[in-house]
């Protein structure tokens, strides 16, 4: 009796197992190809939306050069969030984005930090503290933030006394570019506001009037996908706007 209690418990066992490990794999796969910059909010919520819409989300995480690349070599996707106008241009070009599907779903803004967190090295251009060897910027041709910030700086007439004299160390993403000032690599960088205000870092503000909009849009061929549009729907709905501003996001 007491084997055949012990294989019933077993056997009950096997049985919630499996049905289990049925209902995730019968669950939908949805492919979020996203901009590196989301990163932070997107690993962290990862487990959040995939209860809320019973979804096995694939995140795809890289800088808006390579996102681009990955869609031209044909790798499947079903949402794509980026901060580059021009590519979201590019894909409807293409025929990658459902047209009728893009919208603006919230905004960044660049700032500049420095590594000693020392109101002596305060970004102050005209007069740079002596500790100031290396200046951290995102990859201009790879990066969004990289190329905003590149006219940032030639609109300020920094940019090439600054690459002249060797300062300037280029991020391969992003929140590299926080990463570099953040380790010591840099004395001071150029980074999404996002970034410094999630990590409570302080910062200086570079521009009131530029703020970079994020635009999100489904692929032509998920653009009638339930799962898909719901998640859609969930970034400009309250609570996205919400989660957005929690991760540093600037909302209206």
């Amino acid at each position: 009796m007491k084997y055949w209690k012990t294989y019933t418990v077993i056997a009950l066992c096997l049985l919630l197992f499996t049905a289990c490990s049925n209902d995730e794999s019968q669950k939908q796969e949805v492919k979020l190809y996203a901009s590196s910059s989301l990163s932070n909010m997107l690993t962290n919520i990862e487990k959040e939306l995939e209860d809320e819409f019973q979804i096995k989300l694939i995140l795809h995480l890289r800088t808006s050069a390579q996102l681009i690349e990955d869609v031209k070599d044909e790798g499947p996707f079903d949402l794509f969030l980026t901060p580059s106008q021009a590519d979201i241009d590019e894909l409807l070009k293409s025929g990658h984005l459902s047209e009728g599907s893009v919208q603006q779903f919230t905004y960044n803004d660049i700032v500049c930090i420095n590594y000693y967190n020392d109101a002596g090295v305060n970004c102050d251009f005209d007069n740079l503290d002596e500790r100031v060897r290396f200046i951290s910027v995102a990859d201009p041709e790879a990066v969004t933030l990289g190329s905003y910030t590149k006219d940032l700086l030639i609109n300020k007439n920094l940019w090439d006394d600054w690459e002249e004299q060797e300062q300037l160390i280029f991020a391969e993403s992003a929140p590299k570019a926080f990463d570099q000032v953040n380790g010591g690599d840099a004395e001071i960088g150029f980074v999404y506001g996002s970034d410094a205000r999630f990590y409570q870092y302080p910062y200086v503000e570079m521009d009131e009037q530029l703020t970079i909009p994020y635009m999100l849009a489904i692929s032509e061929e998920a653009k009638d996908n339930e799962k898909v549009l719901e998640l859609k729907e969930w970034f400009l709905s309250e609570k996205g706007q919400e989660v957005l501003e929690e991760y540093g996001f600037i909302t209206e």
